[in-house]
């Protein structure tokens, strides 16, 4: 809000069925406080075998984009459905502490590292 970070940490699950953030994702851990254009089950963030932690379009109906921390670079997730191949499948893309995904038009997550406390 205003530029700064608002609302409480989501911690993310670290396995590889990862958190899915949606309207309506009830997974375990699901992250669903997102606003009106952000698809039911709209996107994964998941760790990898290697330790990358990455996002994954689950075919939204409006798309995520990543803004780069470090460099500002605008980044296509997920493309909306409407501008999307229907049999494209796209990459998981790596996010990094700083990074902010935006999901469908106003839900913005920024990227932090950190653990819960005990």
């Amino acid at each position: 809000v205003g530029g700064s970070p608002s609302g409480a940490p989501h911690w993310l699950a670290p396995g590889p069925e990862g958190t899915v953030v949606g309207a309506l994702a009830t997974e375990e851990g699901a992250l669903n406080d997102v606003g009106p254009t952000v698809s039911a089950r709209h996107l994964r963030i998941r760790r990898d075998e290697a330790g990358r932690w990455l996002a994954e379009g689950l075919g939204s109906r409006n798309g995520t984009m990543l803004v780069g921390g470090q460099d500002g670079r605008h980044v296509t997730v997920e493309l909306p459905q409407s501008a999307r191949d229907a049999e494209a499948v796209p990459a998981p893309i790596e996010i990094h502490p700083g990074d902010q995904l935006i999901l469908g038009e106003e839900t913005a997550f920024l990227v932090l590292e950190g653990y819960p406390e005990a």
